[in-house]
């Protein structure tokens, strides 16, 4: 009887063992899943800033361009 009742609960156990294997799988794949995604969205999010900034670095060309020649033209105009 006492095996019987000992064989049982080891049974039972390794049951347990194996279904709690399988949800640590899942677990860790999950886990692998969720962290692909961040990584794309600290991608995007990089991409995304590194358009911005190089949308200003151009703007901010533009507007020293257009500086500069009323500059040049306002020596001009004194220059007449």
């Amino acid at each position: 009887m006492y095996r019987l009742n000992k064989r049982k609960r080891r049974e039972e156990r390794e049951r347990k063992g194996a279904k709690e294997g399988k949800r640590g799988e899942e677990e860790e794949k999950n886990e692998e899943d969720k962290e692909e995604e961040e990584n794309e969205e600290d991608k995007e999010e990089e991409e995304e800033e590194e358009e911005e900034e190089e949308e200003e670095n151009e703007e901010d060309k533009e507007e020293e361009m257009r500086t500069r020649r009323r500059k040049t033209w306002r020596r001009r105009r004194r220059n007449r």
